[in-house]
């Protein structure tokens, strides 16, 4: 009976644990890059509070500075995730 080899475009992936390793890694990397985020988000927040007095934003403004915020995250995210896959597509083999 033939056996059927993998493309040399496709090497094999490796033992299970190591792909949930790698899962887990650019997980971890994703929940990085969301603190960082809210860390740069607070002060933004942290002055419009400080503003209220001169400029009342409410509760609407807030939350659209938060909203604004975490799309800008989420598009720069995906666009760095784009970019790194066209760069080097998972599974392919690494390039010199």
């Amino acid at each position: 009976m033939p056996t059927t080899t993998l493309p040399a475009a496709f090497p094999d992936p490796g033992p299970a644990w190591l792909m949930t390793l790698a899962v887990l890694l650019r997980l971890l990397d994703v929940a990085v890059v969301l603190g960082l985020a809210m860390a740069f988000l607070a002060p933004t927040l942290y002055a419009l509070r400080q503003m209220e007095d001169v400029f009342p934003p409410g509760p609407r403004l807030r939350r659209a500075v938060v909203v604004a915020g975490m799309a800008v995250l989420a598009v720069a995210i995906v666009a760095g995730y784009v970019a790194m896959f066209l760069r080097e597509p998972w599974g392919a083999p690494t390039r010199p």
